[in-house]
């Protein structure tokens, strides 16, 4: 199946019917016989057949893929066994072996051929020894085709990077038949000719089952291979990780390879696959290189990564892989079935990232969400098949199921997809019921069928079926994928730059959380909210912006929290911060009291940082009589190298210094050394003042002399004679005398004699009544120094330790 931008659907496959519907002016209106025959049918977006034809002779012939150009020509492969298959402008005329594949091309109405040609070597083994089971078209009309050839004469080019089979011997001891290869060959635009042609096998049997291109021209061969020595290189796995116990397989895993677009060389080639069988049924591309895969799997252990499922649930079960370009890396690889048997068979990937995935189970219990067909339509103990066809599709990343549904009511088996520009996945396949529903209804729901079936129909055969499906869903499309901000100085914030959000879904986005990360934020004036909704098919704004706290390379992330599929969804961002760092060539330094220090401070700019920074130091209290200078006060980085300063921070020493004064000989100038305590001259303006103090004192002395006066009566303490006058007695003399004596009263004048006493003290220590002067210097101990480095609202600091010793 293909599907063009117009939502036109094109199905290529094969028939036994003599009667399968055609439409007038088609190429082969009528069946020409064989037994089977190709067809090719083309369908507008309501259902309608635009055009259906017959493609074949009179032998078997069977339609396996097909492709378009961008003018809505089909091309088409498969196998053919009829020496008259249709040809024209042939590159190869005629049957070259007992079946041959096919590549033709038709034109936009099916009324016509481009070109038609056979496609092989002269293998004369029954049906199937040939055949075309892919087809990708590119830019320039160019067909690439691969499939499997047992033909050690399949034509091959020069340039070829494998040029000869390497399969050797297969079958059974008594039908031996050679191994098969799988090949890949290019046709020039129109027909004109092979423009490379190769083979791509081991020695045992290799086969290819899907082609997809990517828009350099190299070409992308998904199968299976049960070659040990399968050709690898950059291999994701090199080595095959399967043996089947108990036969004689030497592997049987799937395998991947990229071919360069002359058909030359391997880009790389790889295994995949666990320690049971495995096969890739399937690959395609999306816009940025990723290579999605999808197969069955009998192993436990195939490689997953980010896997909705986890393990293996039934016998086979199918499995979805993303690598990246090149395959070097898992984006996420998946088991995906129920508990009993389940096949896919293709895969397609839309412009979301979302894998869509088509193929038949037999388990009850397929993952199934959103489903239009929530259980399998048959019933497992009846007689009979009892498969369905499924439609999966998975969230870009693989973290869940978008939708997942089965699709048939007891023997439908689902053999392609392809997406449109909608979000509609189409599906074709072959149902064996009659009961096939033509369209099934519901709400955001819609499935179209071809037209009616032949009411003639033979029970038992299997027809086709083909419809899309469209979920009511929300969608998230973000533009630009990433926002890239100016250089930003630190702590402050850049003018804000929009993102948005387009809703091309067919339901109402809401979103729950908005968020940015590190250093951005969401800025007022965008319309998107959490209290909002987008309509289907319109859009809203986020503003972004970005206020680094810190120098450097920045990025962060805008998170969209919604109910579109695949949420959460996100936007990279990313700035560069303009910041200065601050560091100093060492962290310490000692000193005793009175000694100096000094550091080198280097400003380092960030970010392209090329602005005035200013320059300070700050002391803790505690660091007393010491100050700190940083020279110089302000630097400008360049941008790119950095500026340095010095800081340097002087301490005092502990002092006890008695003042200066002049000396008493007035004409000798300058101030002399301070002569000891007690010999210090004086000046003449001193003299005066201290012979206003002598006399001071003289008066207090005279005013200390003692009165005598008499009082009578009462006890006085007095001084008893000893019969010697003039003579100070002692004080064991004193006696008690209580007859009236003359009095001898002292005053309370030794204060004022010990006051003038220390004026006298104070001029000869100095003079004008100052006394000397001590300074205690700088308190031992350890001091952290904060140094800063400030620029508008950027402020940095680091700090450094000072020890001071006594």
């Amino acid at each position: 199946m293909a599907v063009d931008t117009a939502q036109n659907a094109y199905v290529a496959g094969f028939t036994t019917s003599t009667d399968f519907p055609t439409t007038p002016g088609a190429f082969q209106a009528s069946a020409p016989g064989g037994g089977a025959d190709a067809i090719v049918r083309k369908i507008d977006p309501t259902g309608a057949v635009v055009y259906s034809t017959y493609l074949g002779g009179s032998s078997i012939d069977e339609g396996f893929a097909i492709a378009l150009d961008s003018s809505e020509d089909a091309y088409v492969t498969g196998t053919t066994e009829s020496t008259d298959f249709p040809v024209l402008n042939a590159f190869q005329p005629a049957l070259a072996g007992g079946g041959d594949a096919f590549v033709t091309e038709l034109n936009p109405t099916g009324s016509a051929l481009i070109y038609s040609s056979y496609l092989g070597g002269s293998i004369s083994a029954s049906i199937n020894s040939q055949q075309g089971d892919g087809i990708a078209v590119d830019s320039a009309g160019g067909a690439y085709v691969t499939g499997e050839t047992q033909s050690s004469d399949f034509p091959t080019t020069p340039n070829a990077f494998q040029a000869a089979l390497g399969g050797g011997q297969c079958g059974s001891s008594s039908l031996p038949q050679p191994c098969s290869d799988a090949f890949i060959t290019k046709v020039g635009a129109g027909g004109s000719g092979v423009l490379y042609s190769t083979y791509l096998g081991g020695s045992s049997a290799d086969f290819a089952l899907g082609i997809g291109l990517d828009a350099a021209g190299d070409a992308y061969i998904a199968g299976g291979t049960d070659s040990a020595d399968f050709p690898v290189l950059n291999a994701f796995e090199p080595s095959c990780p399967t043996k089947i116990a108990g036969t004689l397989l030497p592997c049987a895993a799937g395998f991947i390879a990229e071919l360069d677009p002359s058909g030359s060389a391997l880009v790389f080639s790889t295994y995949l696959g666990g320690s049971s069988g495995d096969e890739a049924t399937g690959v395609a591309l999306d816009a940025v290189g990723d290579i999605y895969l999808t197969g069955g799997t009998a192993s436990i252990d195939f490689p997953l990564a980010n896997a909705f499922q986890t393990v293996l649930r039934g016998s086979v079960n199918g499995f979805v892989t993303e690598f990246n370009a090149g395959a070097s890396q898992l984006i996420y690889s998946t088991f995906l079935g129920g508990s009993t048997a389940d096949q896919p068979h293709a895969v397609a990937v839309d412009s979301y990232g979302e894998a869509f995935i088509t193929g038949w189970t037999e388990s009850t219990d397929f993952p199934t969400a959103n489903a239009i067909q929530g259980s399998l339509g048959c019933s497992a103990s009846g007689t009979g098949s009892c498969m369905n066809a499924f439609v999966t599709a998975l969230q870009a990343g693989g973290a869940g199921l978008a939708y997942s549904t089965y699709l048939g009511n007891g023997e439908q088996l689902g053999f392609a997809i392809a997406t449109d520009a909608g979000g509609d996945a189409w599906v074709t396949g072959a149902s064996g019921t009659a009961t096939f529903a033509a369209a099934i209804s519901r709400p955001g729901l819609v499935h179209r069928q071809a037209s009616p079936r032949p009411s003639t129909t033979t029970s038992g055969v299997q027809q086709g079926f083909g419809g899309s499906i469209a979920l009511d869903m929300a969608r998230v499309s973000a533009a630009p994928a990433s926002l890239s901000f100016s250089p930003q100085v630190a702590n402050t914030t850049s003018a804000a730059q929009a993102v948005t959000i387009s809703n091309p879904g067919t339901a109402p986005l809401r979103f729950s959380a908005i968020t940015p990360s590190n250093s951005f934020s969401v800025a007022s004036g965008g319309s998107c909210s959490t209290s909002g909704s987008v309509a289907p098919n319109t859009s809203c704004t986020v503003d972004v912006a970005f206020a680094p706290t810190v120098g450097g390379n920045l990025t962060g992330t805008l998170t969209l929290t919604d109910n579109g599929i695949g949420s959460p969804h996100t936007v990279a961002l990313s700035g560069t911060g303009q910041d200065v760092a601050l560091s100093t060539n060492q962290n310490s330094a000692s000193v005793a009291a009175g000694g100096t220090a000094t550091f080198t401070l280097s400003i380092t700019p960030q970010g392209g940082f090329n602005q005035t920074v200013n320059l300070s130091c700050s002391l803790p209290a505690t660091l007393k009589f010491s100050t700190c200078a940083v020279t110089p006060a302000s630097v400008t980085p360049s941008g790119t190298t950095a500026s340095t300063a010095t800081v340097t921070l002087t301490t005092t020493a502990p002092t006890l210094v008695a003042p200066r004064s002049e000396p008493y000989d007035s004409g000798r100038r300058g101030p002399l050394e301070v002569p000891p305590f007690g010999r210090m001259p004086w000046t003449d303006s001193r003299r005066p003042l201290l012979l206003w103090l002598v006399a001071l004192l003289g008066a207090v002395v005279a005013a200390s002399r003692h009165r005598r006066h008499s009082r009578g009566g009462g006890n006085q303490w007095v001084p008893a004679l000893a019969g010697t006058t003039g003579k100070r007695l002692a004080p064991a003399s004193l006696a008690l005398a209580t007859s009236p004596v003359t009095e001898r009263r002292y005053k309370p004048r030794w204060a004022l004699v010990a006051l003038a006493l220390g004026c006298l003290l104070a001029l000869s220590c100095g003079g004008a009544g100052v006394l000397a002067t001590h300074t205690p210097g700088t308190p031992a101990g350890t001091y952290t120094i904060t140094l800063t480095a400030a620029s508008g609202n950027l402020s940095n600091s680091t700090t450094v330790n000072l020890t001071v010793s006594p």
